[in-house]
C-alpha cells in the first residue's frame, strides 16, 4: 500500500482544503502541508510487525508528492495495561517487531520523530481491539479468455469478523527461449564454457491495489472467489510454474472504512480534482496538536497467510529471432558478442573445427535480464 499512499498524498491535501470544490483549486504551501508523516503497517500477532514511516514533501505547487524515508524515529507498540513492545529500524522507514500478543487486550503504535535541533514530535495511534483473522479456506484460479483470475475463499464460523483484507506476493519461474553453455570472455577475445545458470529464473511481484471486502449485508460471514489477482493472457508468469502467498487480516469498522475511502480516491485519480471525494484521517494524530496532518490506519491482530503453486498448460510464445551463427573469428566475436549483445549458445563444427557459434540476442537468452537465477528457498 505504500505507492499508493505516496502517488495519492497530494490529491489528499487538496481534498482536505476543497472537498465539495469541482474547479481546480492550487493548494496554499504552508509548514502544515509541507511535512507530512505517513504511517503504514499492522501490529500483527502471527507475524512479523512492520510499520513504514515516511514524510511527503511538496517542493512546489505545480510539483508531485515526494515521500522520504524517517530514519530517526523511535517506534514502539503499547498495549492499554502499559506493556511496550520496541521496534527495531531495520532499513530506511521500515521499523520492525515479532511479538506474541495477548488477544485480550487492545494496541495502539506510539511514535517520536526528531523535530529542529534537541525537538521531537509524538504521534500515537487510538487503541484498537486485537482481531483474529480467520483460516484461509482455499486459492482458487479460473481461466478465461482474458487471462487467468486468481481468488481467495474464506469464512469465519464464528460470524465475527466482517471485514477483510488482503495482501499478496507472487513468484514464478520463467526459462529462456534458447539455453545456453557458452559465454563470451571480452578481455582474451573468445568463448568458453559457462560456469552460471541463465536458462532458468524466478521473478516475484507484490500486490499494489486495495483489496477488501465486508460480509455485513451477508446471511453467513462467507467470501466465495473474491479476485485478487488477474494475470493477462499468454504472460510469462505462468509460462512453467506459478506460486502465490495470500496473507488475510481481520479489520475493525474503522480500519475498513479507511481503506475504502482510500481505495475510492485511488481509482478516481485520472483527475486531481474529482469532485465529492472522501475525507481520509485515520487513527494517528501527532500529540499536542489535533489539527496536524497524518495519514494512515494502525489495526493490531494475527493476520493468516497461505501459499499455493498452480501449473496450467499456458500458451507462452516469447518473441525471439532465428538463431544466427556468428563466423568464429575475432571481429566477428567483438562485434556480435562485444558490441550488440549476442550470446553464444552452442558451437557450429565442421569434423573437430570449430567455425562459428550458434547464437541469438541476449533477451532471449539470459534470463537474469528479467528476474534471477537463485531458486527460492521454499520452491519445490
Amino acid at each position: 500500500m505504500k505507492k499508493i499512499f505516496n502517488h495519492t498524498i497530494l490529491f489528499l491535501f487538496i481534498v482536505f482544503a476543497a472537498a465539495s470544490c469541482k474547479d481546480p483549486y492550487n493548494p496554499v504551501l504552508t509548514p502544515e502541508n509541507k511535512d507530512v508523516l505517513v504511517v503504514e503497517g499492522y501490529i500483527d500477532g502471527a507475524d512479523e510487525t512492520v510499520i513504514n514511516l515516511s514524510k511527503v514533501r511538496i517542493a512546489s505547487q505545480l510539483d508531485t508528492a515526494r515521500p522520504e524515508p524517517v530514519t530517526n524515529a523511535i517506534v514502539k507498540v503499547e498495549d492499554d495495561q502499559g506493556g511496550q513492545y520496541p521496534l527495531l529500524a531495520t532499513s530506511p522507514g521500515k521499523y520492525t517487531g515479532n511479538y506474541t500478543f495477548n488477544p485480550d487486550l487492545k494496541y495502539r503504535l506510539r511514535i517520536s520523530v526528531a523535530s529542529g535541533p534537541g525537538g521531537t514530535k509524538e504521534y500515537e495511534s487510538d487503541f484498537v481491539d486485537y482481531k483474529v483473522s480467520p483460516a484461509i479456506d482455499s486459492i482458487s484460479y479460473r481461466v478465461t479468455s482474458d487471462g487467468a483470475q486468481i481468488f481467495v475463499n474464506t469464512h469465519d464460523p464464528n460470524n465475527a469478523t466482517t471485514f477483510y483484507h488482503w495482501k499478496w506476493n507472487d513468484t514464478w519461474e520463467f526459462h529462456s527461449f534458447y539455453p545456453s553453455e557458452y559465454e563470451y570472455d571480452a578481455p582474451n577475445q573468445r568463448v568458453i564454457e559457462r560456469t552460471d545458470d541463465i536458462t532458468v529464473c524466478w521473478q516475484s511481484d507484490f500486490s499494489k491495489e486495495i483489496l477488501i471486502s465486508s460480509t455485513g449485508k451477508l446471511t453467513k460471514d462467507e467470501i466465495k472467489e473474491f479476485k485478487i489477482n488477474n494475470i493477462p493472457p499468454g504472460d510469462f508468469r505462468l509460462s512453467v510454474m506459478y506460486s502465490i502467498e495470500v496473507q488475510q487480516y481481520a479489520l475493525d469498522t474503522a480500519g475498513f472504512n479507511f481503506l475504502a475511502a482510500l481505495k475510492k480516491n485511488t481509482e478516481n485519480m485520472g483527475s486531481l480534482f474529482d469532485p465529492q471525494p472522501s475525507n481520509i484521517r485515520g487513527n494517528i494524530h501527532q500529540i499536542g496538536d489535533p489539527n496536524a496532518l497524518v495519514l494512515g490506519y494502525i489495526g493490531a491482530g494475527s493476520s493468516y497467510k497461505t501459499r499455493r503453486f498452480i501449473k496450467i498448460p499456458w500458451d507462452y510464445r516469447q518473441n525471439c529471432p532465428p538463431v544466427y551463427t556468428v563466423p568464429n573469428i575475432k571481429d566477428s566475436l567483438v562485434y556480435y558478442f562485444g558490441q550488440q549483445g549476442y550470446i553464444p549458445l552452442s558451437p557450429e563444427m565442421t569434423g573437430l573445427v570449430i567455425t562459428g557459434w550458434y547464437s541469438c540476442i541476449n533477451y532471449c537468452v539470459d534470463c537474469t535480464m528479467r528476474g534471477y537465477n537463485v531458486k527460492p528457498s521454499f520452491w519445490p
